[in-house]
């Protein structure tokens, strides 16, 4: 139920949202330290876990959805000090972020169960922001009880879902694969598929 992915299958998840990411691009920031993988393959090759794949999108949204793109450094400091403060392997797949364009801020659970935002990159650095007052960074991703990342909805009718299809892009509600549906749209008509 974790969902694996191969960094090509995982390219091609990611490129549906942003053309400039390719299996290169991730090898990079795995390289650099920005995600580890999980696991590797019987030929020693990394496999990415439903986490990963979902970290890696967060990256990608702080590089490439941001008129000011936050660094690869700036990145790495802010996973290594959320993994540290909240003793998480994959803080990414985990926080909620938020974004005005220039800072971000990550939702944390409060002791008493209540929720606030603290400002991890910008001039105010550890700051409490309200919430409300901030647009949501991560709209399309579902999180569990436990604050974890649980069904990704890249688009209105695609979802991933490591319990579903082994983590495979399906269409919303169904356990039909989109490549399922991509490799019949080269035989036949949409009316027909």
């Amino acid at each position: 139920g974790e969902g694996l992915y191969t960094f090509p299958e995982a390219a091609r998840i990611l490129r549906n949202a942003a053309e400039s990411v390719t299996a290169g691009t991730i090898r990079r920031w795995t390289e650099t330290g920005l995600v580890t993988p999980t696991y590797r393959a019987g030929d020693g090759e990394p496999v990415l876990t439903f986490e990963d794949l979902i970290s890696l999108e967060v990256i990608r949204r702080f590089r490439k959805d941001l008129p000011r793109p936050v660094s690869l450094h700036a990145i790495r400091k802010v996973e290594e000090e959320l993994r540290t403060r909240y003793r998480l392997a994959r803080p990414f797949a985990y926080q909620l972020f938020y974004t005005d364009g220039a800072n971000v801020w990550a939702e944390v659970l409060e002791d008493d169960g209540s929720t606030s935002a603290i400002e991890i990159t910008g001039r105010n650095r550890n700051h409490v922001v309200w919430a409300d007052a901030i647009e949501t960074f991560a709209m399309q991703i579902d999180f569990g009880e436990d604050d974890r990342a649980e069904v990704w909805h890249p688009s209105r009718w695609v979802e991933i879902n490591p319990q579903i299809q082994f983590g495979a892009p399906v269409v919303a509600g169904t356990r039909i694969t989109v490549s399922t549906i991509a490799t019949q749209l080269r035989e036949a008509t949409p009316e027909e598929v």
